[in-house]
């Protein structure tokens, strides 16, 4: 949104007007839309990081893993790295972390990953 203001700000300027108006605010949304799609076209439904979209094509054949599984699956040795994969799969509607049925042994409850209907 912040960017949007932005360029309506630009078109303003560029026409010489006192203020912000409907015309140019349209104007700066073309220009976002052009942009997403833009990067949605060259880059795909990537996340930027190779883990996490290794684990959302995990997760779209899986549907649901416990974190030790994932951990093992790519790799991953420290529990900040997975901590963030995760959180960014969540921020972006990928993924859900919860705590799931009961752990190996009837001992704490396994830390699951599910797949949302978005991955």
């Amino acid at each position: 949104m912040t960017q949007i203001l932005r360029l309506s700000l630009v078109y303003a300027l560029l026409d010489r007007s006192t203020g912000i108006e409907a015309g140019h605010l349209e104007s700066a949304v073309a220009v976002w839309a052009y942009a997403e799609r833009s990067a949605r076209f060259i880059f795909g439904d990537s996340t930027g990081n190779r883990h996490a979209d290794a684990l959302r094509r995990l997760l779209r054949r899986e549907r649901t893993m416990t974190r030790e599984d994932v951990r093992k699956e790519l790799g991953i040795r420290h529990a900040s790295e997975l901590d963030e994969i995760c959180d960014l799969l969540v921020a972006l509607g990928y993924a859900t972390v919860g705590r799931g049925g009961p752990g190996p042994q009837g001992g704490r409850p396994a830390v699951m990953v599910r797949a949302t209907e978005t991955t």
